[in-house]
């Protein structure tokens, strides 16, 4: 006879009703894009359906998407607890990272700080102002994130330091980097710190105003659910004035009514807010879908139920994982809801594709040679522990070097 569900397995049931995917394969790779709920898909659906049978861009709503895109703010601000104002839409991570670093006023002979665990997503922002102004990038060696990170970066400060630009979690070794004491490390130096929170975002708790971050750059598409094509850049209000558009369009002026969107001198006038940084027209169907996940999970998952999932089954995969021979994990103790591990004589794009063909969805990082699990919220230990029972078998077995992955890496992820 099988034992009563109590409310916490009521819960997480319910919670599984809503991603369909979970029948087909187990998406252990919500780092790269977590499963699409029911919630953002019907809302992309309705958004998209009324596009093709009313028409877009009809003159009775405009008032009202606007008001959807004030909302949808605002509930991205309560994910990071930033304040009405300062976020602006965008597509993806990468956005916001380039939209942050060539904010600055750069002049040659200024220097920028970056860690050596970064995604590509931060690193090349930084090469384009390196490249394009002559700034000097330096990389603070912090092995895997689980040292004095904070240190390696002020040792690396001088005079000419202009930015700090880092992940909050390194996407390649899940560490977690102590974000408000570098942030606090820069600020007594007047130096702005942008941070990567792609994989933090939807994934821990996170307070930018307490943290002091100056600008954050998020994901939709990732842990909180939403469709790719969908991001925010958070920016600290008082940085504001210091800042200048890279690209700018009629969303980044203001206009107010009965007021022009440009002064006497003939210069135009941005937004107030961090609004200015938003350029033009997006897709209303992927912000409809978005607006659906987040308020499914503020709603009906819960912030802090997910957050609480989400570390405890990291940590059951990080313990379980290294109890299996020939397995290394690579995560540090500081961790979030990623785990990077090796495996002796494992080709990693071959395991990729081993355990995908067994219905578990997982990425490699070239970069470490290793595999990385990422432990949603939506996961069961049943299927966790079944998961790293295949890691086991795998380990033994040892499937032949595969030329390609289906599973290589994506850009951004």
């Amino acid at each position: 006879m099988a034992a009563p569900k109590t409310s916490a397995s009521r819960k997480l049931a319910r919670v599984r009703e809503q991603l369909p995917c979970l029948a087909h394969y187990l998406p252990l790779n919500v780092g790269t894009s977590g499963p699409l709920p029911r919630a953002a898909f019907e809302a992309m659906e309705a958004r998209a359906q009324q596009e093709l049978l009313s028409g877009r861009h009809r003159p009775d709503e405009g008032p009202a998407l606007q008001e959807r895109r004030e909302l949808l703010r605002r509930a991205l601000g309560r994910v990071i607890n930033a304040p009405p104002g300062s976020l602006a839409l965008t597509h993806h991570t990468t956005d916001g990272m380039n939209i942050g670093t060539l904010a600055f006023q750069w002049r040659p002979g200024d220097e920028a700080i970056t860690t050596t665990i970064e995604h590509v997503s931060g690193l090349l922002p930084l090469a384009t102002v390196r490249d394009r102004f002559g700034v000097t990038v330096r990389f603070a060696e912090v092995g895997m994130g689980g040292g004095d990170v904070a240190g390696a970066i002020a040792a690396l400060i001088t005079p000419r330091t202009r930015l700090i630009s880092l992940s909050h979690v390194s996407y390649s070794t899940g560490a977690l980097l102590p974000l408000k004491e570098i942030v606090a490390v820069a600020h007594r130096q007047g130096i702005p710190v942008l941070a990567d929170a792609a994989q933090s975002a939807g994934a821990i708790a996170v307070d930018v105003q307490d943290s002091g971050v100056d600008l954050y750059a998020l994901p939709g598409q990732k842990w909180l659910c939403g469709p790719e094509g969908t991001g925010a850049l958070y920016v600290r209000p008082q940085l504001l004035p210091e800042l200048r558009l890279t690209f700018a369009g009629y969303a980044s002026l203001s206009h107010t009514p009965g007021v022009s969107s440009h002064d006497q001198a003939g210069h135009y006038i941005p937004q107030p807010t961090a609004q200015r940084f938003e350029v033009g027209a997006m897709s209303w169907p992927l912000l409809a879908a978005l607006e659906g996940s987040l308020a499914w999970l503020e709603g009906e998952v819960g912030y802090a139920w997910a957050w609480g999932r989400i570390a405890r089954l990291a940590r059951l995969a990080k313990d379980s994982l290294a109890a299996i021979p020939g397995v290394t994990v690579l995560t540090p103790n500081n961790m979030a809801g990623l785990v990077s591990f090796r495996m002796e004589r494992v080709d990693p794009a071959a395991a990729v594709a081993w355990l995908w063909e067994r219905g578990y969805q997982i990425r490699s990082i070239p970069e470490l040679a290793c595999l990385r699990v990422s432990t949603g919220f939506f996961l069961s230990e049943e299927e966790l522990a079944r998961f790293c029972a295949e890691v086991e078998r795998l380990a033994r077995e040892r499937p032949p070097a595969a030329p390609q992955s289906p599973q290589a890496p994506i850009p951004g992820a």
